[in-house]
């Protein structure tokens, strides 16, 4: 038995999911249910490469408690606690709220939260969406910039995660469409987020071949805005 080992990490899977995309839209009647479903699990994936560190220690294990709060410091400042707030119009996606001095540093302990070993399972998508939006995750742990998405796009995501991806992944034999304008625009979305998350200069990317995700998140872009339908008046 052959015992060569084929290895696999989380941007090789992101360079898949892309060449996937693109390649779709090569076909003369591509499918844009596969083109937003692909651009969506690059979006995930690149949330999980900007946010697992060195030891994946925010992305595999999820937040057992429903406010997801999180209480931290900053240097030798007061304790500050943040938590799950609604977004308006979204049934799923949210963001923490701004952070909030809950006075002296009180015992607790952000591993209560967790469920489970360090190796159980990756977080949620919306977890990672709210982590992304939030300075504790992204400025003071990923020494990165914190993405800004605003009420519209956050509910465009939730969408597009609903109504299209867990649709497409989990499909029931029947007939199911969407409109094209729809799928197009949430693939550009994702596909902004990513670049943001990927391609802007931070301290992780010296390890990525950068310049090649940037050019295919270009051309799928470009190609996705040229089959744009006009918006009915």
């Amino acid at each position: 038995m052959n015992a060569k080992l084929d290895f696999i990490q989380n941007i090789d899977l992101i360079h898949n999911n892309l060449d996937h995309a693109y390649y779709e839209l090569t076909k003369s009647a591509p499918s844009y249910f596969r083109i937003a479903v692909e651009v969506h699990n690059v979006l995930l994936r690149s949330m999980v490469e900007v946010l697992k560190g060195t030891a994946n220690s925010f992305v595999v294990r999820g937040l057992i408690n429903r406010t997801k709060q999180i209480y931290f410091t900053i240097g030798s400042g007061p304790q500050i606690m943040i938590q799950k707030e609604k977004v308006e119009n979204c049934n799923h996606a949210w963001r923490f709220s701004k952070p909030e001095t809950v006075g002296e540093i009180e015992n607790h302990s952000n591993d209560k939260r967790f469920e489970g070993s360090s190796n159980d399972y990756l977080v949620g998508f919306y977890d990672l969406l709210a982590m992304i939006q939030c300075d504790y995750f992204m400025e003071y742990f990923s020494q990165t910039t914190t993405i800004i998405i605003n009420d519209e796009d956050l509910h465009t995501l939730d969408w597009l995660h609903e109504m299209i991806r867990n649709r497409y992944e989990h499909f029931v034999p029947q007939s199911y469409g969407a409109p094209i304008i729809d799928l197009i625009e949430s693939s550009l979305l994702c596909l902004e987020i990513c670049t943001k998350l990927l391609v802007e200069p931070t301290f992780i990317h010296a390890m990525h071949d950068d310049e090649k995700i940037k050019e295919v998140i270009n051309n799928i872009s470009v190609k996705l805005r040229e089959r744009l339908p006009e918006k009915d008046n």
